[in-house]
Order: structure tokens, then C-alpha cells, then sequence
């Protein structure tokens, strides 16, 4: 069955990913990008697919803007089944070297970014007679604290709490909310990841199927987290 899809970050390689697999099973979507330019590449290839969607260029963090685009997405397609959050910016510093410039910066992609797509989104959810399904790809930065991304860990850890309370409040109106954590992906900078050839690396298509497959599970069941690793990781 075909549903309506709101992607964040469709210009990066794992929204574009997503975008374009949800484009071949019949998905209508609903992207956003904080760069014209870059999400002019998954246009082209959407095109290709005859697929439909509709293309936004907003700064996550305004949420005046969010919540134009909610409405005008709303007044297109009557409804969101699902808000897929893959939009984040990481900066590698030790805690000391990071500059509060850059950790405000995080916070407000990351964090404010993800808190006003849900608080948006999830009123539409709630008048829907299936609900909805929210999902969070982050970074498994956000389960165990990595050294020199300690501003970055931190944002991912409070999405993941954040996620976490939400889920228990917005649960009666058949909202779920999940956290997907890839592990050593070919756009990590980390000691595990350059150890594994890049064929054996997750990849984004792999992601893409996990998300996909999450929202088409019947309604009775949810996945709260779930980490993706490369099989020949360990």
C-alpha cells in the first residue's frame, strides 16, 4: 500500500537512499534539504521514476518554516504516514578544540530540527485513523560516547531519549517511534570502519531497506531500536 513519506536530509546518501527505493515501491514523498542545489540530483532520478513528491529547501531549526511545509504537505496528500528524521551535521573535535559555534550548530540540526518535526507531525498523526510511524536514524554515536565527537554524541543521545519519552506518550493514538543505529558506514570517519574493505561496509541501501521494512510492519508491533552493522564487522 502506497504511504505518504516526509524525508529530512533527502540530499544526503542515506535519505536519498530511502527516497528512491520508497519511490520504487510506490511511495509518495515529501523531502526536505537545506540545499537546492544537492537535492536537485534525487529529483532528476525521482523524475525518472515518474515518482511523486514534493521538494522543500528549509533550515530544519525554524519552525515557522516546518510548519508551513507540514501544511502545504497536509493540504497536497491529507495525510503523513511516516516522518523519516536522517538529517544531522557532525563535527570531529576533542572537547576541548570544539567551539560552541559548532556545538550550537549540532544542536540545532540535530536535536531542535528532530523535537520540531515531531511536535508538528504527530498532531496530523493523531487524526489519522492508522496513526503514523516516526523514525530516527542516528548515529550509534548516540548509544556509546565516541572520543573527539563528544558534541555530536551528545545530540544523538538526546534524540535517543527524546524518542524514547515521546513513544510512551504518543503510543495510544498508534504513533511509533523508532531509532535506527547504522554502524560503520562507508561515510564514517572511525578506526572500525577504515579497517573493513569498502565492499564489506554497510551501505546506504541497506539502511534504506531496514527504514522501508520498519514502517510496513503490522500495526500490533513495533521496533523501538535497531542497530545495522556490517556482517563481517566482528
Amino acid at each position: 500500500m502506497s504511504k505518504i513519506l516526509f524525508i529530512t536530509g533527502a540530499e544526503k546518501e542515506i535519505g536519498k537512499a530511502i527516497a528512491i527505493h520508497a519511490a520504487e515501491e510506490g511511495h509518495k514523498l515529501i523531502l526536505h534539504s537545506h540545499s537546492e542545489e544537492k537535492l536537485n540530483d534525487l529529483t532528476r532520478a525521482l523524475d525518472k521514476l515518474d515518482s511523486t513528491y514534493l521538494s522543500f529547501t528549509f533550515e530544519l531549526d525554524d519552525f515557522s518554516a516546518y510548519s508551513r511545509v507540514v501544511e502545504i504537505a497536509k493540504s497536497k496528500f491529507e495525510k503523513i504516514d511516516a516522518l523519516i528524521n536522517t538529517e544531522n551535521v557532525a563535527r570531529s573535535a576533542s572537547m576541548q578544540e570544539m567551539t560552541l559555534e559548532d556545538f550550537d550548530n549540532m544542536w540545532k540540526i540535530n536535536v531542535k530540527g528532530v523535537v520540531n518535526g515531531i511536535s508538528l507531525i504527530t498532531p496530523v498523526m493523531k487524526n489519522q485513523e492508522n496513526g503514523g510511524d516516526i523514525i530516527n536514524v542516528i548515529s550509534s554515536a548516540g548509544k556509546e560516547g565516541v572520543e573527539n565527537w563528544s558534541g555530536y554524541s551528545a545530540t544523538m543521545f538526546a534524540v535517543r531519549g527524546f524518542t524514547q519519552a515521546v513513544a510512551k506518550e504518543v503510543m495510544p493514538f498508534g504513533i511509533r517511534l523508532m531509532n535506527i543505529f547504522p554502524g560503520m558506514n562507508g561515510m564514517e570517519n572511525n578506526d572500525a570502519a577504515m579497517a573493513l574493505e569498502q565492499d564489506k561496509l554497510l551501505r546506504s541501501d541497506d539502511v534504506a531497506q531496514a527504514v522501508l521494512n520498519a514502517i510496513t510492519f503490522h500495526r500490533r508491533a513495533v521496533i523501538t531500536e535497531m542497530d545495522i552493522y556490517p556482517s563481517n564487522s566482528k
